[in-house]
């Protein structure tokens, strides 16, 4: 057994720095339309810079949301699209996804995409993760696309009918919505 406990433990400053780090941030989104349907789909290309000192390793996912003119409307997600490789410091890569204008977007008139990168905060850059959410600053036109809405009415049944054997019935179908049919 040991006879003197008290010089089992010691104590000394040590300096601490934290390594090079990346900063991911998207740094442009181009959509090349100036007006848009619902239901349409449109092609999204966004540029993602390491503006960090240290490389940034994926792998890392990217959201595309559309979001009103202001962007105070609850956003409707377009596409999450992941990376596997790596960002030197200082170096950018360009993305494309096509995504489709979902039906229900809650608005329309001026429309924007966010780019918000490393979701989910994967690639550690310490005090970075404030700049990963990019709003583009060109808006496009955002029109909600007229449907069909086909209505059952004056439906016509025999008073009596015998199993087995063909029976007529008969209906009227009005489209009441601002869209033909395809039938």
């Amino acid at each position: 057994a040991e006879q003197n406990e008290d010089n089992n433990t010691g104590s000394a400053a040590i300096d601490l720095a934290l390594p090079p780090l990346p900063d991911i941030v998207v740094s442009d989104i181009s959509i090349p339309v100036s007006r848009a349907n619902s239901g349409d789909q449109l092609e999204v290309e966004w540029t993602v810079t390491n503006n960090g000192d240290g490389t940034a390793n994926g792998p890392w996912s990217t959201s595309l949301t559309l979001v009103d003119g202001d962007d105070t409307v609850a956003g409707r997600s377009l596409a999450s699209v992941d990376f596997n490789g790596s960002l030197e410091p200082g170096e950018s890569i360009v993305r494309r996804q096509l995504v489709t204008i979902p039906v229900e977007t809650g608005f329309e008139g001026p429309a924007r995409v966010v780019a918000q990168v490393d979701v989910g905060n994967r690639v550690f850059e310490h005090a970075g993760d404030d700049d990963n959410r990019f709003l583009d600053d060109d808006t496009f036109d955002l029109t909600i696309r007229a449907f069909p809405n086909l209505i059952v009415s004056d439906v016509q049944v025999p008073e009596t009918a015998v199993a087995g054997q063909t029976t007529e019935i008969q209906w009227t179908v009005t489209n009441t919505g601002g869209a033909p049919t395809s039938v």
